[in-house]
């Protein structure tokens, strides 16, 4: 009786050591996929976060590009108005110089 006794337990103590390997075995891989699923995670968000700066950046190029036209154009009108001005000055001050010596001739 004692031999089946201790029969039994060493065969408890067998399976016992199967459950803890088996139990080892599945929380490596538990743990494996748990690293696998976080890269995963984290290189989608880097992704969408590439995806947003590039969205920001671009955006913020439109907007600069649209204010230097916005500028350019302005500095141009300016220009012609102050030009077409300049061009009236110059032919009034012709007309004013010529007057002044047809005076001085008469």
């Amino acid at each position: 009786m004692d031999d089946d006794v201790l029969v039994e337990i060493k065969k408890a103590e067998k399976k016992t050591e199967q459950i803890i390997e088996k139990a080892a075995r599945e929380k490596e891989y538990l743990i494996s996929e748990a690293k696998r699923a976080a890269l995963k995670v984290a290189g989608d968000a880097e992704g969408v976060a590439k995806k947003k700066a590039d969205k920001m950046i671009s955006d913020a190029e439109k907007k600069l590009k649209a204010q230097k036209e916005k500028i350019i154009s302005e500095s141009k009108d300016e220009y012609n108005a102050s030009r077409k001005k300049a061009e009236k000055n110059v032919a009034a001050a012709a007309d004013y110089v010529f007057e002044k010596l047809v005076e001085k001739f008469e």
